[in-house]
C-alpha cells in the first residue's frame, strides 16, 4: 500500500513522514521492528533531517514529553493505530532508541541514491562495473538544458519572452546582461533547494504582477 503526501514547504512534510515511520517502528513489541522499514528522501540533507526527528521523536515519547502539538498529534496517531496506552508507548520508545543507537547502520533512511549504491555495489563484479561504484545525475547537463530550452522558448511564447525581455533590462545595469550568466546561480541554487522558499512565495503572484 502506498501513502502519497502532498504538502508545500513549510507544510509539516518530516513530521507527517516521520509519523508514519514511527507507526512501524513502534506498533509491535519487537524493538528491531525498525530494520524492516525503509525510507527515502531525494537529498541528503533531507534523510539527515528525518533521521535527527525520528531520535529527537523517540526521546520525548521515552520521557513521556509530549505536551506540544507535534508531539501530542504523534501520540494521538500512534495510540489510534497501535491501539496501546500511553506508558506501553513510552517503554517501547526508550527500547527502540537504545536498539537503534546501538545498531545505527540497520537504520535505513537514506537518499534514493545511497540505497541503490548499497544494494547494486555487492553485485558490481556480477555486472561488470567498477568497484568503486559512483552514482550521478549529470546534473551540470541538464541544468544547461534547461536554460538553454527556457532561452529557445523566446519569441514563441509571450510570457516567457516578456519575462526575459524585463530580465535583460534590469541585468544592463549590471556587469552582465547575459541571462545564461544570471541564471546559472539560480539554478544551482534550485538545485540545491535554497530557493524553495522564495520560489514558494513567488507562487501567489502572476506574470502580469511580477513585471510591474
Amino acid at each position: 500500500m502506498f501513502h502519497v503526501l502532498h504538502s508545500s514547504a513549510g507544510a509539516g512534510k518530516t513530521h507527517a513522514l516521520v509519523k508514519h515511520y514511527l507507526q512501524h517502528c513502534l506498533r509491535y513489541e519487537d524493538r528491531a521492528a525498525y530494520r524492516h522499514v525503509l525510507a527515502l528522501t531525494f537529498t541528503n540533507k533531507a534523510a539527515a533531517e528525518m533521521k535527527e526527528r525520528v531520535m529527537r521523536y523517540l526521546e520525548l515519547l521515552s520521557k513521556k514529553e509530549w505536551d506540544d502539538g507535534p508531539m501530542a498529534d504523534l501520540l494521538a496517531h500512534l495510540k489510534e493505530l497501535s491501539e496501546v496506552d500511553e506508558d506501553t508507548l513510552s517503554e517501547r520508545a526508550d527500547a527502540v532508541l537504545g536498539h537503534m543507537l546501538h545498531n545505527w547502520s540497520d537504520v535505513a533512511i537514506s537518499t534514493i541514491d545511497a540505497f541503490t549504491r548499497r544494494v547494486v555495489q555487492p553485485f558490481s563484479r556480477d555486472l561488470r562495473l567498477d568497484h568503486d561504484l559512483r552514482m550521478t545525475t549529470e546534473q551540470d547537463h541538464y541544468l544547461e538544458a534547461a536554460v538553454q530550452a527556457l532561452i529557445e522558448a523566446a519569441g514563441s511564447d509571450e510570457r516567457i519572452t516578456r519575462i526575459l525581455t524585463e530580465a535583460c533590462m534590469q541585468l544592463l545595469h549590471g556587469r552582465s546582461w547575459g541571462i545564461p550568466c544570471a541564471l546559472d546561480g539560480a539554478e544551482q541554487g534550485i538545485a540545491e533547494g535554497k530557493l524553495d522558499t522564495p520560489l514558494e512565495k513567488l507562487r501567489a503572484f502572476s506574470v502580469d504582477e511580477l513585471l510591474l
